[in-house]
């Protein structure tokens, strides 16, 4: 018998943020967005994705394997959103993920970014200030997973059980008129301490994005995968599907 599985299978693998990339769930991201008018242009082999949502100016840079930026570079980002008031203002916030990033992570954050507000995104914005919301909200998800809680001198991070995940809380600025350090998100291997993906938020990203990522890298709903992860891994449940 071969020990390769048949091309047919398709897998479930739990929990999501060690489900690495899928080219089948970075096109159904891509789709979504298509369907809910985000006009998309190329550069370079990356796509350029810009929606006007509500009061500000959403934009999603996708640069997949062997793209490179539309500044001629070839950074380890694989996607980056950002938002500002309109074209060619300063951003109010940014968040980049690796190109391994699990897909499903990046389409939570895109659905909570182009949810309808009650109130606009002008209203409750404050320039200069670390976070708009307690991070207690933003970081609730993972208390409620029962990730661990780890508390250093000016930051809080959690670790996912088995401590194979992180989200690390923005630090607060030393003094009022700078600037507190982003937030971060990563998961590594079980060996080498080699990372798997991570990404970054602007500290002035609403935190309801970063609660809506929370919240999908919690979500104990396996995510279908076309090929097996390409390690074997204790913390990662595949189940084959056919």
């Amino acid at each position: 018998m071969s020990k390769y599985p048949p091309r047919n299978l398709s897998y479930l693998v739990t929990p999501r943020y060690l489900a690495g990339p899928d080219k089948a769930a970075t096109a159904n991201v891509i789709e979504e967005m298509l369907a809910n008018r985000w006009h998309a242009t190329r550069t370079r082999g990356a796509l350029v994705l810009r929606l006007d949502h509500q009061d500000e100016l959403l934009e999603v840079l996708h640069i997949p394997q062997r793209a490179t930026a539309p500044d001629g570079k070839c950074p380890a980002i694989g996607w980056e959103l950002t938002a500002r008031p309109g074209p060619g203002q300063e951003r109010t916030w940014a968040a980049r993920f690796t190109r391994d990033t699990p897909p499903e992570l990046i389409a939570a954050l895109l659905a909570e970014a182009t949810r309808p507000r009650t109130t606009p995104a002008s209203a409750d914005r404050r320039r200069n200030q670390p976070a708009l919301l307690p991070v207690a909200e933003a970081t609730r998800p993972l208390e409620a997973a029962k990730w661990i809680r780890d508390l250093a001198m000016h930051e809080c991070a959690w670790y996912a059980p088995g401590e194979r995940a992180v989200v690390v809380t923005p630090l607060q600025p030393e003094a009022p008129d700078r600037e507190g350090a982003h937030w971060l998100f990563a998961a590594r291997r079980a060996t080498e301490n080699v990372a798997l993906w991570h990404g970054t938020a602007h500290p002035h990203t609403p935190t309801h994005l970063v609660r809506a990522l929370c919240e999908a890298m919690t979500d104990p709903t396996p995510v279908p995968r076309q090929t097996h992860p390409p390690f074997d891994d204790e913390d990662l449940t595949v189940t084959p599907q056919k």
